[in-house]
């Protein structure tokens, strides 16, 4: 068995109906998954512009320091 285990920070977008459903047009269900890093990567900050796309902030860390991350996704995900 190996100890050198590797463990991915997986970041999820969930884009909503006003009603609470996940809207299905979004990444063909709802949902877009993107490994952001190791364990201890996080993403902390989220926004929208002004032509849909979503911009989604937060830190990922390389050799144990913190490095700054963001992702932009179209506005269908």
């Amino acid at each position: 068995c190996s100890s050198d285990l590797t463990y991915v920070q997986e970041m999820i977008v969930l884009r909503y109906y006003s009603d609470g459903t996940l809207d299905p047009s979004f990444n063909a269900g709802g949902t877009y998954i993107s490994e952001f890093g190791v364990m201890g990567s996080r993403a902390s900050s989220v926004a929208i512009q002004s032509n849909g796309k979503i911009v989604v902030g937060g830190n990922s860390l390389n050799d144990n320091a913190p490095n700054f991350a963001v992702i932009r996704l179209k506005d269908d995900g």
